[in-house]
């Protein structure tokens, strides 16, 4: 009895005392004044005229001048000092807490306005093009070949491919608000839906989920409502919510153009392609990244019919929000498709690819590099100068301050390169106040340090901000890790830490961390059956328990594990 009693003894004080780290770890707050001293020390660190400038900005509290401050890729011939001038200039570019004197809402609306009357312009060349022929030299030949493009990888359009493909996003809907956006919950109270949309799919979704009552019962909308979300400290970013029952059958349209064009060679679910694109173009100016401004805004209504084979028009044009609301005011779009679309990331990537791909045949080029993400295309260096022709005469604006189809930069999809070596820079969101927070700057500083020396060590002019970052911490809450083990820990060499290593018979080493796990609540609804019959797979492991919509709880775990340690290297 007696040794039974002191093992609870020891459990209870083992437990009493992870609940006290835990609760330590979420009360902890960071003092404003460090927050800043962790930006001017990492501007100090890149050491340059231009971080230098970046340093005396946030210093004095010139925001504006600071988040508009840019520099130009095609004059700089040297790798380093490159990127630490670009590591400088980024660093708080997507900072949304600075108090600049910018209305980042105002820039985003206006920005949508401008975009919805270029594409009032669009709708009307596009009408007087197929009235009287009326088009840019030579692009008769490659307009048709783009035609076909579309058509050859859309095929057939097959209506139970869609009925298969069909499901929820992750977001909210004209209804669906707060934290709990599960199927479940759209199953259960979702039957708002666009009056086309209802005519061309009501009966068939009926006939296809006679379980579903919401096709009975349905709630006319006359469109999307738009909304702005934070981007970067410049602007933020328009979107559009749409009726729930809409989202479910754009979701199922996207679905499947993503799915042919993976039979065309395109895949959707990888960015890889794009980011050797980029590597590639940064090394011998073979191949050009491009970007577009509002791509997504500017898809015009008329220049999907002129492009798309009639079936698959109908089919989009029905399952699209045709008007939207602004600030109380609804209007007919001009525009096709917004941001908030089910479809709209792939319908630009088809047109994007498509037109790269006509350039290609037409001028007898080798297309095997031509990738696609979203609006994120990657095509031959010597087609750039006629593909910004047809994309503009089509209503889309290439950004030429971002494009490059010259020089030693490229940026594709995330990835930034400079004759061949990665410059990605690190962003700092938002203000320093978390321990957590400080956990990932810390990880992204030491990653940084360590791009900075080939992957061979770290570079030592970090130093100072990393371990102002780690001591900034109390010592009982440096929970020291792997890379693995994402913002769990702060991540480390093997020889700096305590871990463990496994006794099961695994080869590997335990460790301590704060992982996030989602926070879960339990139903019981025809929703939830419905949900459950829907997508078994995906849904199996939470039982009757559903996930809430980014709401995570922290846990104190003193056992995770890891098989390979990563080994950054000596700091030099």
């Amino acid at each position: 009895m007696p040794k039974q009693k002191s093992r609870c003894n020891h459990q209870t004080r083992h437990f009493e005392s992870r609940a006290e780290t835990l609760k330590e770890f979420r009360s902890f707050r960071l003092h404003p004044a460090v927050n800043r001293k962790v930006i001017e020390d990492f501007f100090i660190s890149l050491g340059t005229p231009i971080a230098l400038s970046c340093y005396l900005l946030y210093k004095y509290e010139e925001y504006d001048q600071l988040v508009q401050k840019d520099i130009d890729p095609r004059s700089y011939n040297d790798v380093d000092r490159f990127r630490n001038d670009f590591a400088a200039i980024s660093f708080l570019r997507k900072h949304g807490g600075l108090p600049t004197s910018i209305d980042r809402k105002e820039v985003a609306l206006l920005g949508f306005v401008k975009a919805e009357e270029t594409c009032k312009v669009s709708n009307q060349r596009i009408r007087d093009y197929l009235s009287s022929g009326k088009i840019y030299p030579d692009g008769e030949r490659v307009l048709t070949t783009l035609v076909r493009k579309i058509e050859r990888v859309l095929g057939t359009f097959d209506i139970d491919e869609v009925l298969q493909s069909c499901s929820w996003g992750p977001g909210v809907s004209q209804l669906i608000k707060g934290n709990d956006t599960s199927g479940a919950r759209k199953f259960d109270v979702e039957c708002e839906i666009t009056r086309d949309a209802y005519y061309l799919f009501g009966e068939t979704m009926k006939l296809a989920f006679p379980l579903w009552k919401a096709w009975d019962k349905v709630k006319f909308s006359a469109g999307n409502h738009i909304i702005t979300v934070p981007k970067n400290a410049k602007t933020d970013r328009t979107i559009a919510i749409e009726p729930g029952l809409n989202i479910w059958v754009q979701l199922g349209i996207g679905k499947v153009l993503r799915r042919r064009l993976r039979f065309a060679g395109y895949n959707l679910n990888s960015d890889l392609k794009n980011q050797r694109g980029a590597y590639l173009g940064s090394l011998d100016d073979s191949l050009a990244t491009i970007d577009f401004k509002a791509a997504s805004d500017t898809i015009s209504r008329a220049v999907v019919e002129l492009l798309l084979p009639p079936v698959w028009f109908t089919v989009l044009n029905a399952a699209r929000s045709q008007f939207y609301t602004l600030d109380g005011k609804t209007q007919r779009a001009e525009k096709f498709s917004t941001m908030g679309n089910g479809f709209t990331f792939e319908l630009e990537s088809l047109i994007f690819v498509c037109a790269a791909l006509a350039i290609c045949e037409v001028n007898g080029i080798d297309d095997s590099n031509v990738s696609v993400f979203g609006d994120d295309i990657v095509l031959p260096s010597c087609c750039v100068s006629e593909y910004t022709d047809l994309v503009g005469w089509l209503g889309f604006t290439v950004n030429r301050e971002k494009s490059f189809s010259s020089g030693y930069f490229r940026e594709s999809c995330g990835q930034y390169y400079f004759k061949g070596v990665d410059v990605k820079p690190l962003f700092l969101k938002k203000d320093l106040t978390y321990a957590k927070d400080l956990f990932r700057l810390a990880n992204g500083v030491r990653n940084l340090s360590h791009r900075h020396n080939a992957n061979c060590g770290c570079d030592s002019r970090f130093r100072a901000v990393w371990s102002l970052l780690v001591s900034s911490i109390p010592q009982r809450l440096r929970f020291r890790g792997p890379v693995a083990s994402g913002d769990a820990t702060i991540h480390v060499n093997l020889d700096e830490t305590v871990a463990r290593r496994s006794q099961e018979g695994w080869c590997g080493y335990k460790y301590t961390g704060v992982p996030e796990i989602p926070i879960s609540i339990e139903k019981s609804s025809l929703g939830l059956l419905l949900a459950r019959l829907h997508s078994p797979s995906a849904d199996m492991p939470y039982g009757n328990n559903v996930p809430l919509r980014a709401r995570t709880r922290m846990l104190l775990k003193r056992n995770m594990f890891v098989h390979q340690w990563y080994d950054f290297g000596p700091w030099y």
